[in-house]
């Protein structure tokens, strides 16, 4: 496994469990304390993150470090925006079924 894969693998998982949460970006930058930049840069690959950003993004989200590298994610294609679903309820179903 490369840098980049790993990259992509724990990018992925912030925007899953995000979106099960039905945050923004900016939602989730807000709630651990991050700029912006930072979680748009993790989402696209671009960034490496350090221990520290991943301890303030998996307490925002309620999840362990472990649940950032589950390959599983890989194999779906998430929305790109939180938009694009009219209800709540229908984006975290969206979100859970993936993982099912």
């Amino acid at each position: 496994m490369n840098a980049y894969k790993l990259r992509k693998i724990y990018g992925k998982n912030i925007k899953y469990y995000r979106f099960c949460k039905g945050w923004s970006q900016e939602k989730l930058a807000e709630k651990s304390s991050l700029d912006i930049n930072t979680i748009k840069g993790l989402e696209i690959f671009n960034k490496s993150p350090s221990p520290e950003t991943t301890c303030k993004i998996v307490n925002a989200l309620g999840i362990t470090p472990k649940d950032l590298y589950d390959e599983k994610i890989l194999k779906y294609n998430l929305p790109t925006k939180i938009t694009g679903f009219k209800k709540k309820s229908r984006l975290m179903s969206t979100a859970k079924s993936i993982l099912q």
